[in-house]
């Protein structure tokens, strides 16, 4: 051991660094600063120096020394919380305690050679406590008093007087932020990734542990939204379109933004939701004693009148939570049917009274409700107790039949596991959903087209008619100036400007496409944009084509509103000639830079190949349609032979699930047969993938069916499971389809199959041998 310590000594107090430049080591220095001196060892040595002083404090408290704080009767005591180098002390105020304390720090100093920065070090004494008793314990110490403005990653260390005073860092932190980048030189592109990646990212540290009152984050998006409008020197600003449809997912027409509000409750909800699942965090120990009590956080009042700051975020977060956590049904499960949400599809997630037929108290648990043996529910006993509504519901979910503790998940995710950005997409789904129904565009191929985001956002603001035309001004200021710059006749509107002008239609033609505009006069904008970015017209003859149309779209449209704030602004504008000669080099320009080599494949109709000799072949696929899943089984030999086909009926939650119960259907059949050596084919390369992988990384949804699988195929090691592509698996796709018009389930005799189980449009679905 004295020889380790020795060598370890040597490492750390050996060191030297040299600076890198023009790819050469330059000049030698040696640090002094103990072991916080950048070896690669100081890091972890630290860690260990401060143990042990964690471990001197809990044995000074133990031994009576001094003595920590609790916060409630059955809450543990709490004498120290460590942060990276951060060490915050509780005890109570008597010089006793202090001499303790400083003891403590001094016998950790001629251990370690650290010694605490007493410039940086406060101290925060309750409200009770003497003026005298203070100052003996200040001088004992040498530390400041808490002067209620210190802060500690963004947040203060002693609580403020109000909630907008213990804001009011963060606010100011984004706004000097904003002020400091001058965002008349820069694009609204550029403004959008600085938005992102820079301005709402400030806050997330204090949004994740605490809410932000609603007037500091409505000031917070309004600094974030004259930012990007871009304000003058007055801090005027034109607000073309509202905040609302900027804060929205591109895939639905806005910018990706996110109202401060939104972002504060999806980052505070994580703390609900380890309130609710994790029973190791010390803070969830301490808030448990003092405030539930053998309460359920989510299913009982639990919000206190004289509770903390915290407490009653926590509890304005609950409903949130609650619209989505639910919890799974295992084998032996201790869910209780009446009080815990385990119902998906209903709302609440708990069966209401309303849907109770008998009494309820026949039974308590979920477990009672199902088979333990077969892990399949008692249709019988759930007609006795539910409504027919809630029978069909409960019949979707599958039970696990394995035996786990009983924990929620979050159900709005496919994995079933928590995370800031899901629970925000969850809350905002009907605004969502109603702001997607405004304008009718794909917004996916705008934000997809090989164009430049300064154009794309062009593009964006047009189809939302967010330019300043003449139009839009009269509007807003009652100007009276309609008539378009370039023709002088018509109303300049965004329609007008972009497509039906005369001098657009000139420029349009007289360019290499030849385009005639007049031919779509009674097209809207946003109707011919919405035309030109569609795949499936036949407008252009290839996808190269189309690309390099919108391209050329774009830049027009760039050149355009460039020329007309020219002409706005007293210059001359560009006259059509020059205007399409500086189009048609920047579209060269532009597209000749995104051309890549490609290799052109003739199409190839991919067909099913027989198994090996002495193998079969199973292929499986799945239809599913409001709740019902019907999966199509067949099976053939190595010769390609058809050996069997079938049809089984299932209630499930999605089409993932419903593609799970497929393959489960394969395997009962193969043990039905007794067959050993097979190969199992599905299209869903998602349930393929979850074969490969654990089934705790399952989608919640298939998770159980998935388990099932695996027990199964443990018994018959020699399966595999295997993904194909949907034009090689024809037959049982088809036969899945055909399943929802036939009547027939379980083994279908050959003659009873449709002829598209066999060919597919003239192809074969058997590789000739």
């Amino acid at each position: 051991m004295r020889v380790k310590i020795t060598h370890i000594n040597e490492c750390i107090s050996t060191t030297s660094l040299s600076f890198l430049l023009n790819g050469s080591p330059f000049g030698c220095v040696k640090p002094t600063r103990g072991i916080r001196q950048g070896d690669p060892l100081s890091p972890f040595l630290f860690v260990l120096y401060m143990e042990v002083l964690s471990r001197l404090l809990m044995k000074e408290e133990a031994l009576g020394h001094f003595k920590g704080i609790k916060i409630a009767r059955t809450a543990p005591s709490i004498n120290h919380l460590l942060f990276a180098d951060d060490l915050v002390i509780y005890c109570r105020a008597r010089p006793d305690d202090a001499l303790c304390i400083k003891s403590i720090l001094s016998k950790f100093t001629l251990w370690s050679s650290q010694k605490p920065n007493f410039d940086k070090s406060i101290i925060h004494f309750s409200k009770n406590t003497e003026v005298h008793t203070k100052n003996e314990i200040l001088n004992i110490l040498n530390f400041s008093d808490c002067n209620h403005t210190s802060l500690h990653l963004g947040i203060h260390f002693c609580k403020p007087n109000s909630r907008k005073d213990a804001s009011s860092a963060t606010l100011n932190k984004i706004t000097s932020t904003l002020k400091g980048w001058k965002s008349r030189i820069l694009s609204q592109a550029s403004r959008s990734v600085l938005i992102q990646a820079v301005a709402q990212a400030i806050p997330t540290y204090t949004m994740s542990t605490t809410l932000i009152p609603l007037g500091t984050c409505h000031k917070m998006d309004s600094a974030i939204k004259r930012f990007w409008w871009g304000q003058n020197e007055k801090g005027n600003c034109l607000f073309l379109k509202c905040w609302d449809t900027l804060c929205a997912p591109k895939s639905i027409g806005g910018l990706g933004f996110k109202r401060m509000e939104d972002l504060n409750k999806s980052l505070f909800s994580k703390l609900v939701w380890t309130l609710c699942t994790n029973n190791n965090k010390a803070w969830v120990h301490l808030f448990k004693a003092k405030y539930l009590r053998g309460l359920s956080f989510l299913s009982d009042k639990t919000d206190h009148n004289n509770s903390s700051w915290i407490w009653k975020d926590l509890n304005s977060c609950k409903s949130l939570i609650s619209s989505g956590a639910i919890f799974p049904i295992h084998l032996n499960s201790n869910v209780l049917i009446w009080k815990d949400p385990w119902i998906p599809t209903i709302q609440g997630f708990v069966p209401r009274s309303d849907t109770i037929v008998s009494n309820p108290s026949l039974v308590n648990f979920v477990r009672d409700l199902f088979d333990s043996r077969s892990c399949s529910w008692k249709i019988e006993t759930l007609t006795t107790i539910f409504s027919p509504d809630v029978v069909h519901e409960i019949s979707k979910l599958h039970i696990s039949p394995e035996d786990r503790q009983k924990t929620l998940i979050w159900s709005p995710s496919k994995s079933g596991k928590f995370s800031s950005k899901s629970v925000y997409l969850h809350s905002q789904d009907a605004r969502f959903k109603s702001a997607n129904s405004s304008i009718s565009f794909n917004w996916k191929l705008l934000w997809k087209a090989k164009i430049h985001n300064r154009l794309k956002l062009l593009l964006w603001k047009i189809l939302h008619n967010a330019i300043p035309c003449k139009a839009r001004l009269n509007v807003l200021f009652n100007t009276n100036d309609t008539k378009c710059y370039f023709c002088n006749h018509n109303l300049e509107s965004s329609d007008h400007i972009f497509l039906l002008c005369p001098f657009i239609n000139q420029a349009w033609f007289t360019s290499y496409w030849n385009f005639n505009a007049s031919n779509f006069s009674n097209f809207t904008i946003v109707q011919w944009l919405a035309f030109i970015f569609d795949e499936k017209n036949n407008l252009f003859t290839s996808p190269a084509l189309r690309a390099e149309f919108i391209l050329f779209t774009a830049i027009l449209f760039d050149d355009i509103w460039y020329s007309r704030n020219l002409i706005a602004h007293g210059s001359p504008g560009f006259p059509v000639q020059v205007l399409v000669a500086n189009v048609s080099r920047k579209t060269k320009a532009h597209w000749t830079s995104l051309i890549q080599t490609s290799i052109s494949t003739a199409a190839v109709h991919l067909v099913w190949k027989c198994p090996p000799a002495d193998w079969v072949k199973i292929n499986v696929d799945a239809a599913f349609s409001n709740g019902r899943a019907k999966s199509g089984v067949v099976l053939r030999n190595s010769n390609g032979s058809f050996m069997a086909a079938a049809i089984y009926s299932h209630s499930c939650l999605d089409a993932l699930a419903a593609e799970c119960l497929g393959l489960l259907d394969a395997c009962n059949l193969l043990i039905s047969l007794k067959i050993d050596k097979a190969i199992v084919e599905s299209d869903s390369l998602i349930a393929i993938t979850m074969l490969s992988s654990k089934p705790q990384n399952s989608y919640w949804t298939a998770s159980p069916i998935v388990e099932k699988i695996f027990k199964v195929w443990h018994c018959w090691p020699n399966w595999s499971f295997k993904f194909i592509p949907r034009n090689a698996n024809n037959a049982a796709h088809n036969l899945a389809k055909w399943s929802f018009v036939c009547n027939l389930e379980g083994l279908i005799p050959l003659d009873s199959l449709p002829t598209s189980v066999f060919c597919d449009s003239g192809f074969p679905l058997v590789d000739p041998l």
